[in-house]
């Protein structure tokens, strides 16, 4: 819209704050109206190309610095995908209700390797890494393929364990990097066990703000040679490596975190204030990790603290016999050791497949329906910019470290097409706070 929105009062009857922090400008930068029906999806590279997927059954490829498009990818059917290639940006992915995953080339504009799925395809990602697509279906089936060849490399299934119905719709991926810590623990029969903890580091990429540029795993095809025994002693009571965890969306009102060394699910995520039955709806983390968010068909904003990021509680995936986890999965053998399992938890670990329920919510729209189409954290880059703008901080020396600005700003959109910015109380009081007597400026000065 290009009329500003009237302000929506947050949690309670607080009125709204914060007026003179502007993150958005008033007026869009670019309006493209080249799509005939619902665009599904988004993907923005890191040069700031942007491709957009419809049910018109195309892909728009655009610049802000263009007003109409560099060049339309036609499908044979409606697209509900698309992707950047995280280190490549010449490449994308797409794929929709023709069941068929498309790798494209845009210099050549021509798709350069595809396979089919066995059901209609309703979300579509790139891993971090860039190995793997990543693609979801309509009855909650998860595939990866080998990115380069299109060739199938496993499942996984987003539903209910113990049912055997259809999971539902898969509608949205997201990604985190972190650091595995291997520490082994000693057996009655002097075999090693090594017991794994996670947590995230610190990393800024972009899917619009969250594909991770050429981060290298060091879990399927680096690393040191996993030998046996001498390979034990070398790297004597401790190993770390770089994972990848996946988030993924579905329309049960669920959320589930996955390992992607393993492929197993290690936390679910749910809520009253969470409800995703039926629309396109995708949960996003914030920059440092360290929160989840998510529209409702509730017409509410829905957050959860990402308990994995926390070093002192993390998840015990498995213990493994006799040596470290290796670059392969599927090359090791894991045990129920009662002392090694008792040793991880000792260590900091947390139940597996723990259930986290909601942390916050707060309504976001006065739409009918209402329903929050999408919710995300602004960039850190973006909210110490407005933050700074807004003049209310002039004596601030610097926000760098001050706190967690990633999840700081609040952005959401709803099904009237109203774009609304909220504050996380929690980091503006971090911020008021460092503008105490070691962060102000002397007169003198």
């Amino acid at each position: 819209r290009e009329e500003r929105a009237p302000p929506l009062a947050t949690v309670g009857a607080s009125p709204p704050l914060g007026h003179e922090i502007q993150l958005l400008p008033d007026y869009p930068l670019q309006t493209y109206k080249t799509h005939t029906s619902s665009v599904i999806s988004l993907s923005f590279s890191s040069n700031s190309f942007l491709l957009s997927a419809s049910l018109d059954s195309t892909v728009n490829l655009y610049h802000p610095t263009r007003h109409t498009p560099l060049h339309i990818f036609h499908h044979s059917d409606m697209v509900t995908a698309v992707s950047f290639h995280p280190t490549d940006p010449s490449l994308f992915l797409s794929g929709g209700f023709d069941q068929k995953l498309r790798l494209w080339n845009i210099n050549e504009g021509k798709v350069v390797e595809w396979t089919r799925c066995p059901d209609i395809i309703s979300a579509a990602r790139f891993t971090p890494s860039g190995r793997f697509v990543v693609s979801g279906t309509i009855k909650g089936d998860v595939i990866f393929h080998e990115a380069e060849v299109m060739r199938y490399f496993t499942q996984v299934e987003a539903k209910k364990s113990k049912t055997k119905k259809e999971g539902k719709k898969v509608t949205g991926f997201d990604f985190i990097i972190g650091v595995e810590n291997q520490a082994a623990v000693a057996e009655e029969d002097g075999e090693l066990s090594w017991c794994t903890s996670w947590e995230t580091s610190e990393s800024d990429g972009s899917h619009a703000s969250h594909d991770a540029n050429g981060v290298a795993t060091g879990l399927y095809n680096g690393g040191a040679g996993m030998g046996g025994e001498d390979d034990v002693n070398m790297r004597a009571n401790h190993s770390s490596v770089r994972s990848e965890r996946m988030l993924v969306t579905t329309n049960d009102s669920r959320l589930r975190l996955f390992d992607l060394d393993d492929f197993n699910m290690t936390q679910k995520y749910k809520g009253a204030s969470l409800v995703n039955r039926s629309m396109q709806i995708e949960a996003h983390f914030s920059a440092s990790s360290k929160y989840i968010i998510c529209g409702s068909e509730t017409g509410e904003v829905v957050v959860w603290t990402n308990n994995i990021n926390n070093a002192t509680n993390t998840t015990v995936k498995k213990c493994i016999v006799g040596r470290p986890r290796g670059q392969t999965p599927g090359d090791h053998h894991s045990t129920n050791s009662k002392k090694a399992l008792a040793a991880a938890a000792t260590a900091g670990g947390i139940k597996k497949r723990e259930t986290i329920k909601t942390q916050l919510s707060f309504t976001a729209t006065r739409a009918s329906p209402p329903i929050i189409t999408e919710a995300l954290f602004a960039p850190a880059s973006s909210a110490k910019r407005a933050l700074i703008n807004s003049g209310l901080f002039p004596r601030l020396l610097d926000f760098d470290g001050c706190c967690d600005l990633s999840s700081a700003i609040i952005v959401s959109s709803d099904y009237d097409g109203t774009v609304r910015v909220f504050m996380m109380r929690e980091s503006m009081d971090e911020v008021i706070r460092s503008t105490g007597p070691e962060g102000m400026v002397s007169d003198d000065d």
